[in-house]
């Protein structure tokens, strides 16, 4: 069986308590719910991983962030707490730290887990990615781009624009924009201006769908690339080659969506899944919780069998990622070979 002795003696004991500190109102609700759902799908998965969940809902702000991480801390003694993207980690990490606690997020910033002594991530990271984009662009022979960033993807920005310099694909239009926007037709209009040869994307969701909406209006057929697992609209992404951190899961995707009546494949659903199911494994293998042995064990991770695939962790707690080239193609996703 998957849970050894160290999982009976835990589940004689208290239930391991996990804090997730995620929006579940507000303008960014899609990836808190999606933390929510994973959790509880991996709960349902793994019987024998006895665990208590404490939802707090952030209410997509920053103070509520700081708000929620600290009662879960303080009020409930948490042993874990999970975060959905870097905004909340980069809050939380150094909370954890500081009261010896677990923590796991989906971290585009890797640098954020890697300054923590406790916390962990197996998303991609914003080098990684902007990487993957630029040698994409350069094998498509795209050499001039217009780049459209969301102010909260302010690291990946600078990034992907130092590399793409070097690389020597040249930035015709770069332009930064809050999450709240909701009418791009102006920027897009002076995009237009300086003719670049593709667009790409570094935007939330509703932000990504609502600009690529209003580009396929006043600039149809214009090429599009970017962090486009977020587009909830496929249509709007037709034809588009592009860079994705999940391989083909359709089997995860299917049982997630018939037990909560929503996609998760625009979400970070299966890397939290992933997450718990590494915290089992983990608990399985100690004889009582203690968070130090813990994250001991989880850097020592290698080709864990994620849904996302085998998982190897690093010393610094960000574990190795994998990208695929994906193309979409009557509003299915073609993975390349």
């Amino acid at each position: 069986m998957f849970f050894t002795l160290g999982a009976l003696l835990l589940s004689a004991a208290e239930p391991l308590k996990i804090g997730i500190v995620a929006p579940l109102t507000g303008n960014a609700d899609v990836s808190g719910q999606a933390l929510k759902n994973s959790l509880l799908l991996a709960q349902t998965d793994t019987p024998d991983f006895k665990t208590k969940l404490f939802f707090e809902d952030t209410e997509s702000t920053l103070s509520g962030v700081n708000l929620s991480a600290r009662r879960l801390i303080s009020l409930y003694h948490v042993d874990v707490i999970f975060t959905p993207y870097t905004q909340e980690a980069n809050i939380v990490a150094p909370l954890c730290d500081k009261a010896g606690v677990l923590h796991f997020s989906n971290c585009w910033n890797s640098d954020v887990i890697e300054r923590s002594k406790l916390s962990f991530s197996s998303s991609v990271s914003f080098k990684n990615y902007s990487e993957a984009i630029v040698q994409l662009l350069k094998k498509e022979g795209h050499n001039r781009i217009a780049f459209v960033h969301s102010t909260e993807w302010i690291d990946g920005t600078r990034y992907l624009t130092d590399l793409s310099k070097k690389q020597g694909v040249e930035i015709a239009s770069s332009q930064d924009f809050n999450n709240d926007v909701r009418d791009f037709r102006t920027p897009i209009m002076v995009m237009r201006q300086q003719h670049p040869e593709i667009v790409v994307l570094y935007l939330s969701y509703p932000a990504c769908d609502i600009f690529l909406k209003q580009l396929r209006e006043l600039a149809p057929g214009t090429v599009v690339t970017g962090y486009l697992d977020l587009c909830q609209e496929r249509a709007l992404i037709e034809g588009a080659a592009y860079i994705s951190e999940y391989p083909p899961i359709p089997d995860f995707y299917a049982r997630y969506k018939k037990k909560f009546g929503v996609s998760a494949e625009q979400t970070l659903a299966a890397n939290a899944y992933d997450n718990y199911r590494m915290l089992a494994k983990v608990a399985s293998e100690l004889p009582k919780w203690e968070v130090q042995a813990a994250a001991d064990k989880i850097r020592a991770l290698k080709d864990f069998p994620g849904v996302t695939g085998n998982l190897t962790c690093t010393p610094t707690g960000v574990f190795l990622s994998q990208t695929h080239v994906v193309k979409i193609a009557n509003g299915q996703k073609v993975f390349e070979e």
